[in-house]
């Protein structure tokens, strides 16, 4: 992936994303920050810029998919930051809270069942691709958000124009169910019942920010 993390790249990923939090643009902070994660960028700092500058604070966060839940730990270890955080993954391996209790997982999918967690902001990255059935992966999420209908939702994936174009045909992967151009992933959004309100491709990723409908 061409993205430096000491050198230009790094410099006005930082900037952008820093300037578009301070310019209270939500849609525009999450872009950045996807593109920071995607390229590689430490989590650390990614996770000291969102809560300096206010991206994500006081927040209820929730990872769908979320592994071992490194950046969502550090999201949540933040000093002063607030937030409260939840990790849902069948195959999260680790203690179930940490943090004195602000921090919890479930070795379980996301869905219906999950529609008393709060969230404010819901993260799902490199997960979609994995899935058999990606539209009731979507819909799932949806329901699951059914009391927090101001949630933002970002997502991430592989995005296969790029891997086309750059003929990169080792980025196809035996583990990955699905690959999406822009249309397509934009069409099964929409038909599970979500708004994009940013959708982007940085390098060889798709990262898409949404909202259910008002």
């Amino acid at each position: 992936l061409a993205y430096d993390r000491v050198g230009d790249q790094h410099y006005e990923a930082a900037s952008a994303f820093i300037k578009s939090m301070r310019g209270n643009d939500p849609d525009a902070a999450l872009y950045w920050l996807a593109s920071m994660i995607a390229a590689g960028e430490d989590p650390t700092f990614v996770a000291r810029r969102v809560v300096i500058d206010r991206g994500v604070r006081d927040s209820h966060v929730v990872e769908v998919g979320c592994g071992k839940g490194l950046f969502l730990h550090k999201l949540v270890e933040f000093e002063g930051a607030g937030n409260i955080g939840y990790g849902f993954d069948p195959s999260y391996v680790g203690e179930e809270s940490v943090l004195g209790g602000r921090l919890k997982f479930e070795r379980r999918y996301y869905d219906s069942e999950c529609a008393d967690v709060p969230a404010d902001v819901v993260v799902c990255r490199h997960v979609i691709e994995h899935v058999p059935r990606p539209l009731e992966l979507l819909r799932n999420i949806s329901k699951a958000l059914a009391k927090a209908s101001n949630a933002r939702i970002f997502f991430e994936t592989p995005c296969v124009e790029w891997i086309l174009r750059q003929r990169v045909v080792w980025d196809f992967f035996y583990e990955h169910c699905s690959y999406f151009t822009e249309a397509s992933l934009t069409t099964a959004f929409q038909s599970a019942g979500f708004e994009v309100r940013v959708m982007g491709e940085y390098t060889r990723f798709f990262s898409a920010l949404m909202s259910l409908p008002a």
